[in-house]
């Protein structure tokens, strides 16, 4: 029974999913960090808000399983490096997206996709009185266009991170009320897929 589950399933694949390719884009970023916390311990009650956000520059790369002749299924990975520079600090940031992508046309051509995945990120968070680097991690939602310009394929993508990590400013013991971590990331990238 299982052999004929296995065949069948095998089967129903091999006329679902017809090619499998890779794809690679190259470009920039920038990913932010909004957390929002409120706590109270023995000395203070402290209601707050940190902001973060840092320039990235982003490599792409997906695997496309052909659908149809005009919707494409993909895995892809987005590691994002860069940081600010500045006189007196340097602050190195990164972020790992991974996604699962569906595409409204073709891949390597005009398309219209959205994507659900799980984001990594390290964000330095700065203000007049504190500095702090703090990891955001969480599930993501995501929408992307890509067209052609000047006879090259430019791709726009916008997402949203749900962060399950603590705000990196609530001491230990503190009686916490509030606490949302939101990331989001706009990138624009160049395909470099022939």
């Amino acid at each position: 029974m299982k052999q004929l589950l296995l065949s069948l399933g095998l089967l129903f694949t091999s006329q679902t999913i017809q090619a499998q390719d890779f794809y690679h884009s190259l470009g920039v970023g920038f990913f932010g960090s909004v957390v929002q916390y409120a706590y109270s311990d023995a000395f203070e009650n402290v209601d707050g808000t940190l902001v973060g956000a840092m320039p990235l520059a982003t490599y792409k790369a997906s695997i496309g399983f052909d659908i149809s002749r005009k919707q494409t299924f993909a895995l892809t990975a987005y590691p994002s490096a860069g940081g600010t520079f500045g006189r007196e600090e340097r602050n190195f940031g990164f972020a790992l997206p991974i996604a699962a992508e569906m595409y409204f046309g073709d891949i390597d051509d005009n398309h219209f996709k959205m994507a659900l995945g799980a984001t990594y990120a390290r964000i330095s968070y700065n203000g007049d009185f504190y500095y702090q680097v703090a990891s955001v991690f969480g599930p993501s939602a995501g929408i992307g266009f890509q067209t052609e310009i000047r006879d090259e394929l430019v791709e726009i993508n916008l997402n949203y991170v749900y962060g399950l990590t603590s705000s990196p400013m609530i001491p230990a013991g503190a009686t916490v009320t509030k606490d949302v971590n939101h990331g989001f990331s706009i990138q624009f990238l160049y395909s470099l897929t022939d």
